[in-house]
C-alpha cells in the first residue's frame, strides 16, 4: 500500500484542499488528520534584553557574569588585540 503526505491546513469554511492524485481517483481513502503545535516564537514572541537575561540566570551558572562585563570585555578585547 503507498502512502501520500501533504502539508495543508483548513479553510475557514472547514475545507480542506489537497493536491490531485490520479491513480485514487474513484477510491475509497483513509485520512488522517494531525495537528501542528504552535510555534515556539509565538508564545516567546517578546524579546528580552541581556540586562534582563543576565538577571533572570544570574547565580545559575558558577562565574556568573557581572554587571561590569561589557567593560571587562572591552579591556580584554583592547589588550589581545594593541
Amino acid at each position: 500500500m503507498q502512502a501520500y503526505k501533504f502539508e495543508t491546513s483548513v479553510h475557514e469554511d472547514g475545507v480542506i484542499k489537497i493536491p490531485e492524485i490520479k491513480d485514487l481517483v474513484n477510491h475509497e481513502i483513509t485520512i488522517f488528520i494531525i495537528p501542528k503545535e504552535a510555534p515556539a516564537t509565538k508564545i516567546h514572541s517578546r524579546k528580552k534584553s541581556f540586562a534582563e537575561f543576565s538577571k533572570k540566570w544570574r547565580g545559575f551558572l558558577k562565574n556568573s557574569v557581572d554587571d561590569n562585563w561589557r567593560e571587562e570585555y572591552s579591556n580584554f578585547l583592547e589588550e589581545k588585540y594593541q
